[in-house]
């Protein structure tokens, strides 16, 4: 049953949600950059990607308390930080299509 929600608890769920997103996009922007780096890659991605969901789940049920209203706010906190993250790290790249000399010699 949905209950009644007041908008400050919404708001304090965006911002959670905001929160656990940043977590969880941010780990994952940060295991990509590592693993051509990194020998032991091949258990890198798994083991970050078990820990990542682990605490975003993990935070959604313990933020959300089971009221669809407030986990449907954490999921537009997730978005938003999707998206503050995405603008992130492709602002400081320039374009993302590969630059091909196309002279001719």
């Amino acid at each position: 049953m949905i209950a009644n929600v007041s908008v400050a608890e919404i708001l304090f769920d965006v911002v959670w949600g905001m929160l656990l997103g940043g977590m969880f996009f941010g780990g994952l922007w940060l295991n990509v950059k590592r693993i051509p780096a990194n020998p032991k890659a091949l258990w890198l991605v798994p083991l970050s990607f078990l820990v990542r969901m682990t605490l975003l789940l993990g935070g959604i049920a313990w933020v959300g308390g089971g009221q669809p209203v407030e986990v449907m706010a954490i999921v537009v906190g997730l978005l938003i930080a999707r998206r503050i993250v995405i603008t992130a790290v492709t602002s400081g790249q320039g374009s993302t299509t590969t630059k091909r000399n196309t002279a001719i010699p």
